[in-house]
C-alpha cells in the first residue's frame, strides 16, 4: 500500500512539474515523526521504569536506532545465539519503518533521475524487483536474518506497489479496462490471498521468501480491483476500517510495545484477557495520537518551523537513546536520568581479575582461529584445560578467579563461526554444526602435552539437540539419546588418546532468565502484586524434580564414564548451586544472582563452581 500511494504522490507531482525533493522530505517528517517521538519517548520512561539495566540498554540501542530509521540493521546485527527473544523487545518492530523509509531515500532520486526518459522507468521498476526478489530468494534458506532484515531483500515489496501506481497513471486506459473486467475476481482473489498468508505461513517457515508473495500480492490486487469492487466496496469502505485506517499508522506503532511490556512483565503468564486489554488500549492511544497529536502538525501551518523543530525532537531523542545504550547502566551524575530506575542483584566478583591473555596452549596456534575463545591465565603456563561451549566461557572467568599457583587454566570453546564447542563426533545430520570445532579442540588438546587434565562443560541442550533454552523439560522424551550417546563416547575416545583425566562436569540447573525472574519495583501497588506474584516461584526447581528431569543426561554421562573408569569422571556441582537444606535449586544463593544470562552461572556462580572444580582437579 505503502508504496502505491507514495509513488503515485512521487509521479503526479513530476509530472505536475512540482517534485522538490525538500517538499517531499517535509511531508513525509510530518506524517511520521510526531507519533514516532510519542512512541519513543512513552518507551523510554516507561522503560526506565520498569526494566532492568540490560533491558533498558537493549532499548535505548533501538531507540537510537529508531530515531535515526535503522532499526531493521540493529535488529541484524544483534540477532545471534544469545539474543533474546522478539517478545521482549518493544521496538523490535521499527524495522518495517527503517527499510520504508530507506526505500524513500533511494526512490524519490531514483525515479528524478530517470524522468528524463520517461521510457526507461517501468523496465528500471520491474529490474528492481525481480532483482530485490531473486537475492531474497536466494538469502532466505542461507540466511534468514538477513533476507528478513535488510533493505534490498524487502524493496520488492514496496516495488510491487511502484509498479502499480506507474500502470494506473502511464497506461491508465489499459489499466482501466482490465480493472473493470476483472474488477471483483481482483477483490476476492486479494482477500483470499489474505486470508491464506494468515493461515498458512507460521513462524517455522522461510520468511519472506516465496511466502512474501501472498500478502503482497493480495495487497496489490485489491488496490488494482479500484473501489467499486466488491470487497472494497461492501468491506473495505465500512466506516469502521476507514476509521482503522486513519489511525493505521500511529496503531501500528503501539501495538507492539504494549504487547511486549506485558511480556517483559508477566513472562509466560501473559493470559489473553491481558493481550485483549493491551490491544484495547493500543487502539485507544492510536486513536488519541492521530486525534491529539499527528493531525494538529501534519495538517496545521508553519510547514518549515514544524520540520525543524521535529527533526531537532527526534535527533535529541536519537542521541539520549545512544549515550544511554553507551552508559551500560553505570552510574555517572549528572546523568542518572539515563539510568533505570530498577536495581539489578549484584552477581560480579571481578571476572577473571585479568588474569588471561589471547591464546590457549603453545603449538597448533593456527588452530586458535577456529574457536571463539581461545585464552589461557597468564601467570603461568596452564595444566587444565576447558572445553565446552557457551557455558565453558561462562565458568571460565571464576575458574581463574578461584584457581591456585600450581594449577593453572586455558580455554578452548564458546560459540564461534564454526560451530559451539561441544563434545560431539558424529555424522548426525543434527551435530553438523559441532564438527569441525569439536575436530580441532581434540587437536589442541593432544597438541599441548604441557595439559595434564581435560574438562570438558556443555549445555544439556545441544548434547541432546533440545530447542527450549529456558527448560529441559521435553528431555524425557527425547529421542536423540542413542546418537548423542555414541557422538560423546567418539569425542571422549579421542581425547584418551593422550592418557590424561577426562573430567565432565554435570549442567547447571535451567531456568528462565534472570530479568524474568527477579523482582521489580513497581508502581501502584497493585500492579507490583500482580506482577511480582506467583509465577517467580517458576525460577526456582525441587532437587529431586531437577535429578529427574536430567536423567537421561547423568545416565549418558555414567555411560561415557564406564570407557575408562580409572581415567573419566564426573563432576556433579548440584550441591554447590542449589541449597539442600531446603531441598531447592535457585536463581540465588545467600542474596545473589547464580546466573547470568538464561541458564549459564553469573560471576558469582561461576566462582562457586570454580572452587568446587579447581578443588576437584587437585584430587582427580
Amino acid at each position: 500500500m505503502s508504496g502505491f500511494l507514495i509513488s503515485t504522490i512521487l509521479f503526479e507531482s513530476l509530472i505536475a512539474n512540482k517534485f522538490s525533493f525538500f517538499g517531499f522530505y517535509l511531508r513525509r517528517a510530518k506524517r511520521i515523526f510526531p507519533s514516532l517521538i510519542v512512541i519513543l519517548v512513552v518507551c523510554y520512561i516507561v522503560g526506565w521504569n520498569v526494566l532492568f539495566p540490560s533491558e533498558l540498554r537493549g532499548l535505548s540501542k533501538h531507540i537510537f536506532g529508531g530515531a535515526i530509521f535503522l532499526s531493521n540493521f540493529v535488529s541484524f546485527l544483534e540477532n545471534g545465539y544469545f539474543d533474546i527473544s522478539a517478545d521482549f523487545k518493544p521496538l523490535l518492530h521499527l524495522w518495517s519503518l527503517g527499510i520504508e523509509e530507506q526505500f524513500y531515500i533511494i526512490w524519490p532520486l531514483v525515479l528524478w533521475l530517470a524522468w528524463k526518459k520517461k521510457s526507461i522507468i517501468k523496465i528500471v521498476i520491474i529490474a528492481a524487483i525481480v532483482i530485490s526478489f531473486a537475492l531474497n530468494i536466494i538469502t532466505v534458506n542461507t540466511n534468514s536474518n538477513a533476507a528478513f532484515y535488510l533493505p534490498h531483500m524487502r524493496f520488492w515489496e514496496l516495488l510491487i506497489g511502484s509498479l502499480l501506481a506507474y500502470l494506473t497513471i502511464f497506461e491508465k486506459e489499459q489499466t482501466a479496462r482490465f480493472t473493470a473486467k476483472y474488477a471483483h475476481q481482483l477483490s476476492v482473489a486479494g482477500a483470499a490471498l489474505l486470508i491464506a498468508a494468515l493461515l498458512l505461513i507460521s513462524k517455522d517457515d522461510a520468511f519472506p521468501g516465496w511466502w512474501a508473495l501472498l500478502p503482497t500480492l493480495a495487497t496489490a490486487a485489491l488496490i488494482m480491483a479500484g473501489p467499486r469492487a466488491w470487497v472494497n466496496q461492501h468491506i473495505l469502505s465500512r466506516s469502521l476500517m476507514i476509521w482503522f485506517g486513519l489511525i493505521s499508522f500511529p496503531l501500528y506503532l503501539w501495538h507492539w510495545p504494549l504487547l511486549s511490556f506485558a511480556r517483559i512483565l508477566f513472562g509466560d503468564h501473559v493470559t489473553p484477557q491481558i493481550i485483549g486489554t493491551m490491544m484495547v488500549l493500543s487502539v485507544a492511544l492510536a486513536w488519541l495520537t492521530y486525534r491529539f497529536v499527528e493531525t494538529p502538525i501534519r495538517f496545521g501551518k508553519s510547514e518549515h518551523k514544524s520540520y525543524y523543530s521535529l527533526t531537532a525532537i527526534l535527533a535529541v531523542i536519537g542521541v539520549v537513546g545512544l549515550f544511554s545504550f553507551k552508559q551500560e547502566g553505570k552510574s555517572g551524575l549528572p546523568r542518572e536520568f539515563l539510568k533505570s530506575n530498577q536495581v539489578s542483584i549484584s552477581a560480579y566478583d571481578g571476572g577473571d581479575l585479568g588474569n588471561t591473555t589471547a591464546g590457549c596452549g603453545p603449538n597448533k596456534k593456527e588452530l586458535d582461529a577456529t574457536f571463539s575463545v581461545c585464552t589461557k591465565d597468564k601467570r603461568a603456563e596452564p595444566k587444565y584445560v576447558l572445553l565446552g561451549d557457551s557455558k565453558a566461557l561462562a565458568l571460565f572467568p571464576g575458574l581463574v578467579r578461584t584457581s591456585g599457583a600450581n594449577g593453572r587454566w586455558a580455554l578452548v570453546g564458546g560459540n564461534g563461526i564454526q560451530g559451539p564447542v561441544a563434545p560431539i563426533l558424529s555424522d548426525e545430520k543434527m551435530f553438523a554444526v559441532y564438527q569441525k570445532s569439536a575436530r580441532a579442540a581434540i587437536d589442541k588438546v593432544l597438541a599441548n602435552p604441557g595439559f595434564e587434565k581435560i574438562v570438558i562443560v556443555a549445555a544439556t541442550r545441544g548434547i541432546f539437540s533440545l530447542n527450549n533454552v529456558y527448560s529441559i523439560e521435553d528431555l524425557e522424551s527425547n529421542k536423540n539419546y542413542d546418537v548423542a550417546l555414541a557422538g560423546v563416547k567418539n569425542f571422549t575416545k579421542q581425547l584418551l588418546r593422550a592418557g590424561k583425566p577426562v573430567i565432565f562436569v554435570i549442567d547447571n540447573p535451567t531456568f528462565k532468565d534472570p530479568d524474568q525472574c527477579m523482582p521489580r519495583k513497581l508502581r501502584p501497588e497493585m500492579l507490583d502484586q500482580l506482577v511480582n506474584g506467583a509465577h517467580r516461584q517458576e525460577c526456582r526447581i525441587k532437587i529431586t524434580d531437577q535429578l529427574r528431569l536430567s536423567k537421561k543426561y547423568r545416565d549418558l554421562l555414567e555411560q561415557v564414564r564406564l570407557l575408562d573408569p580409572a581415567l573419566i569422571s564426573v563432576l556433579d556441582t548440584t550441591d554447590t548451586l542449589c541449597d539442600t537444606a531446603t531441598g531447592y535449586c535457585s536463581m540465588t544463593k545467600n542474596g545473589r544472582l547464580v546466573y547470568g544470562y538464561t541458564d549459564h552461572v553469573s560471576d558469582f556462580g561461576a566462582g562457586l563452581v570454580g572452587k568446587t572444580l579447581n578443588a576437584y582437579v587437585k584430587r582427580h
